[in-house]
């Protein structure tokens, strides 16, 4: 049996969750979240496009 907790820190400065979007290199657009500190994207990542037009491969083969 695993167990842990977390605790909540008091953080005035940006409590509350703030919404906005990004683009990637083939225009699809993310909506993100905002929490403290950290930029969070609410889907996943879809391009198919390096931000300098390179070409991610596509792999299909798990032993590539």
């Amino acid at each position: 049996m695993l167990s842990s907790s977390c605790s909540k820190k008091s953080d005035s400065s940006n409590s509350t969750p703030t919404a906005s979007t990004i683009k990637d290199a083939d225009g699809n657009i993310y909506h993100t979240v905002t929490i403290g500190t950290q930029v969070w994207m609410v889907e996943n990542l879809k391009t198919t496009k390096y931000n300098d037009g390179t070409v991610i491969p596509f792999v299909t083969d798990s032993t590539a």
